[in-house]
């Protein structure tokens, strides 16, 4: 939900430094429980550079919310 630019980099099979200049203006933040996981960024802010298409995501990976993706339509 949260991927840092290293997992994208393995996710999707790019070289982190195009990553970093394509995301450079991408706001990055800590994680709140594991601070350790610094330099995050939000599935929702980076979707569009992404190159494949995926279905909606959860608001939440925890709790019940709207956005829930149906994967049974």
């Amino acid at each position: 939900m949260e991927p840092s630019m290293y997992k994208l980099s393995n996710e999707w099979q790019q070289p982190l430094d195009l990553l970093t200049k394509k995301l450079k203006k991408i706001k990055k933040h800590s994680h709140r429980e594991y601070s350790f996981l610094k330099d995050l960024m939000d599935r929702n802010s980076i979707k569009k550079y992404s190159p494949y298409k995926t279905v909606q995501l959860p608001d939440s990976i925890w709790e019940e919310n709207k956005s829930e993706p149906n994967v049974f339509k």
